[in-house]
C-alpha cells in the first residue's frame, strides 16, 4: 500500500513538473523578452515582408533563368519571348541570398559550375562559393551533403579537363605517346 502511494506521488510530481514546463515554454515563446507588443508586431511584419521579397526574387530568378518562349495572344498575333539572362538571374539570386535564403547561393554556385545561356562555366568560382557556404555554421545536413557532392563533381571535371589538355598537348605527341597524338575533339593527329 505504501509503495503504491509513493509511485502515485512520483507520477503526480512528474505531471505537475511537465505542466509547469509547458506553461513556461509557452510564455517564453509567446512573446520575446524586452520587446513591447508593438516592437514584436513590427518584427513579425518585417519577417513577412522579407519572405515576400525572397519569393519575388526567386520567381524572377526562375523567369530569367529559363527565359520566355514565344507565344500567341488571343488575336493570333505572335508575342516575342525573351532569351535567358544570366546577369538578371544572378542579380535576383544574390538579392534572395542577401535576404537570408540559403538555397539561392547554391543556385549561384551551380550556375557558375555548369554555365548557362551566355555564361561559360567557371569551376574555380563555383568551388569558392561552395566552400564559403560550407564554412558557415548551422547548415542542414542535406545542404552539406549536396555541397560535398558538387565539390566532388568539380574535382572530377577538373581532372577530366586536365586529362583532355594533356592528350591535346603537343609535347605528349612529340615524346611518342600514342594517346596524346590524337586530338579529342575531332580525332585528328596533332602533327598533321
Amino acid at each position: 500500500m505504501k509503495i503504491n502511494f509513493i509511485v502515485m506521488n512520483y507520477d503526480l510530481l512528474f505531471l505537475i513538473i511537465t505542466i509547469i514546463l509547458i506553461v513556461v515554454v509557452i510564455y517564453i515563446y509567446k512573446k520575446p523578452t524586452n520587446l513591447s507588443s508593438l516592437e514584436y508586431k513590427e518584427r513579425i511584419r518585417f519577417v513577412e515582408e522579407q519572405k515576400e521579397s525572397i519569393k519575388k526574387h526567386m520567381t524572377l530568378f526562375n523567369l530569367y533563368y529559363t527565359g520566355i518562349d514565344d507565344h500567341y495572344d488571343t488575336n493570333g498575333n505572335i508575342v516575342k519571348g525573351a532569351n535567358p539572362d544570366y546577369k538578371k538571374t544572378l542579380y535576383h539570386l544574390k538579392r534572395a541570398y542577401d535576404l537570408g535564403h540559403i538555397p539561392a547561393i547554391l543556385y549561384i554556385a551551380q550556375i557558375h559550375q555548369n554555365g548557362m545561356y551566355g555564361l561559360e562555366p567557371d569551376l574555380p568560382k563555383a568551388r569558392t562559393i561552395y566552400e564559403s557556404v560550407l564554412s558557415k555554421q548551422d547548415l542542414p545536413i542535406d545542404i552539406i551533403k549536396e555541397i560535398r557532392t558538387q565539390l566532388t563533381a568539380i574535382d572530377r571535371e577538373v581532372q577530366r579537363i586536365h586529362s583532355l589538355n594533356w592528350m591535346n598537348n603537343t609535347k605528349g605527341a612529340k615524346t611518342g605517346n600514342k594517346i596524346a597524338n590524337i586530338r579529342v575533339d575531332n580525332n585528328q593527329p596533332l602533327n598533321g
